[in-house]
């Protein structure tokens, strides 16, 4: 699978199980920044908008929800 094209503020799920951090596959986070050894830091919040966690991953592990700009809209 290619890695998705990612830019700040967009929304992504996770493709696998990270039980350590306590997220689950499918979970969604927010792209805080990415670099250019294509890895990215994403931002997980709880349903009151508080941030659960600020890791880093490769963008083979993350998947496309949502561009940026749909969410603005």
């Amino acid at each position: 699978m290619k890695a998705p094209l990612l830019h700040r503020m967009d929304e992504v799920a996770l493709l696998k199980d990270l039980p350590e951090h306590g997220l689950r596959f499918g979970e969604t986070g927010v792209v805080i920044q990415t670099t250019p050894n294509g890895l990215c830091d994403i931002e997980f919040v709880n349903e009151g908008g508080e941030s659960i966690i600020l890791k880093e991953f490769p963008k083979e592990e993350l998947v496309l929800v949502r561009h940026r700009r749909d969410l603005m809209s």
